[in-house]
């Protein structure tokens, strides 16, 4: 039980680090942290997470990174070419949505866990900053080094991922469950079928 409140306290830690770089003050939350985070309990860490996740953004941040279709036109820089409703089949909208989730992946995937300012400095070592490709793969033995998967090439095939995992294994219950899928079913699926070393 300690080694698991212990994961849930490296998590909300995290995430106030996440929250000030998308915008937020998190400082009086952190503050709150710092007190609670020895001896707090589930339902506490619980209550603290839901008003972590609440927090805006402050309206003078510089950056806007809107989730919906109408909200990335409009802060696009770019036009964006509409393409009209029906003119792409579902299995091609699906098998472009995997690719673009696989690629995404990928590019990230030697870096992963890695901070901005990590990435950054690496990038500018190697001559490759703003990135425009794939992760280049270190010339020489200084620094922190990416790890193999997704290098630029080197790479053969899209390697097992987390990510990539628990979207075959949505599919695997929408084809076992259908629409009305309960939640009992998803665990069943998850303990069934995912090893237990490779769920993050």
């Amino acid at each position: 039980m300690e080694d698991h409140e212990g994961w849930i306290r490296s998590i909300l830690s995290a995430e106030i680090v996440q929250k000030r770089e998308e915008g937020c003050d998190p400082t009086p939350l952190e503050e709150e942290f710092s007190r609670i985070s020895s001896g707090a309990g589930p339902r506490e860490l619980e209550g603290f997470w839901h008003r972590l996740v609440s927090l805006q953004p402050s309206p003078d941040f510089p950056y806007k990174e809107p989730s919906s279709l109408e909200g990335i036109k409009e802060e696009s820089p770019d036009p964006i070419i509409d393409i009209p409703s029906g003119t792409i089949n579902p299995g091609d909208r699906i098998l472009g949505a995997w690719l673009g989730r696989c690629a995404g992946c990928l590019l990230g995937k030697p870096v992963e866990g890695w901070l901005k300012e990590e990435i950054e400095d690496y990038l500018r070592g190697e001559d490759a900053y703003p990135l425009e490709d794939y992760f280049p793969g270190p010339r020489n033995d200084g620094g922190k080094r990416p790890g193999p998967s997704g290098i630029r090439g080197s790479i053969d095939y899209m390697p097992r991922d987390d990510d990539v995992d628990y979207t075959i294994l949505g599919l695997h219950v929408l084809e076992t469950h259908g629409k009305g899928v309960e939640s009992d079913q998803i665990a069943y699926e998850l303990l069934q079928r995912m090893p237990y070393l490779a769920v993050y």
